[in-house]
Parts: C-alpha cells; structure tokens; sequence
C-alpha cells in the first residue's frame, strides 16, 4: 500500500461514487424539513429564553442562528419526494409532509422525531439521548446510514488492504455511537476476528 500512488490507491478501494437520483431527492426534503424545524423553533423562543440558555446548548442554539441566516426557510416548496406543492405555512399540509418525509426511511424518522420535539429538548423538558435511544432509533439509524452509504464498499475495501499489509492491525473506535460501522467492518474484513469491546 505504501507504494501506491493515490490513483492506483482510489483504482484499488473503488473511487468513483455511483449517482442515486432518489436520495438526492430525499435529502432535498430532509434539509427542507430541517430548515422549517430550526426556523420555527428559534421563532418560539424569546430573547430572554435564548440568551438563558447554558453550555452546549447554547452553542447549539447559536448554531441554530446561523443556519436561520444561511439558509432561509421556504414556506412553499415542491417536494422531491411527494412530488407535489407543499405550504409550509399551512398546518395540515406541513404536517402531512412531516409524516410522508417520516414515513420512507429511518432518516426521516430521526429528523422528523427530533424536529417535532426540538423546542422541548431546548428547554430541558425532553433529553436528546433519551429521545434517540430508548426508542432504538439512533440505532436504526446509524445501521441504515451503513447500509446506504456509497462509501461502504470503498471503506472495506481499504480496511482489507490495510490488514493484508498489516495481519495484527487492531482497529480502535472512537466515539459515542452504536459501533454499528465498525461492527459491520470488522464482520465483513475480519470474520474470525474478536471484537474486545462493545
């Protein structure tokens, strides 16, 4: 490996992303519903309660400012997906658009399920991890991001030549999430392998 150049490297993993016109569409209404969610919560909030708010949630609620600026909400969109009009500013039509962008995949699900309790987790009614957890949907999630990613084959493909380079790599996850990609790696490039921690 450490005599390729990065061309033979991308020939080897497989460097060309294949196209999939159905989850560009998808994630033109994922980031719609996002927007909405963001707008709508900071428009609840009073000066008073944003500037009341502490630690990481008030870096999230800055960050929250500056995607309102970045990116201004669209009260009448066509869906990608629904493949109609959509007036945001009309409950019933929003709120079918919410459940139909729910409905098609666990994505959906996670934004629309954090987007209708935003404002509550802000005030410290409805814990984040809670939400995400105890329902399973964090974990459904990051399984079905696994499954969809592009980069999925790229990637074993690379950890496979890295243990052929090296037969007693050992590789360290770091992070707060399910493990649910390494655990699909190392089941995939490294059957007869232990897994020490979980």
């Amino acid at each position: 490996m450490d005599l390729l150049q990065p061309s033979q490297m991308g020939a080897l993993v497989g460097a060309d992303y294949p196209r999939n016109k159905e989850q560009a569409r998808y994630y033109r209404d994922h980031v719609r519903a996002v927007e909405w969610f963001i707008h709508s919560t900071l428009k609840s909030l009073t000066k008073d309660e944003i500037e009341s708010t502490t630690g990481h949630m008030r870096k999230y609620v800055s960050w929250m400012q500056w995607q309102a600026i970045r990116s201004p909400v669209k009260l009448h969109l066509w869906s990608q997906t629904k493949r109609k009009e959509v007036d945001m500013r009309g409950k019933t039509s929003r709120e079918s658009f919410f459940d139909w962008l729910g409905s098609l995949n666990v994505r959906g699900e996670l934004v629309i399920k954090t987007g209708r309790q935003l404002l509550s987790i802000i005030y410290g009614h409805v814990g984040p991890l809670e939400l995400l957890f105890k329902s399973g949907l964090i974990e459904n999630f990051y399984e079905e991001a696994y499954e969809v990613s592009s980069s999925r084959q790229r990637l074993f493909n690379y950890v496979d030549a890295l243990s052929h380079k090296n037969p007693v790599l050992k590789i360290l996850e770091v992070g707060a999430g399910t493990s649910a990609w390494a655990g699909f790696i190392l089941a995939t490039t490294w059957p007869l392998r232990q897994l020490l921690f979980k």
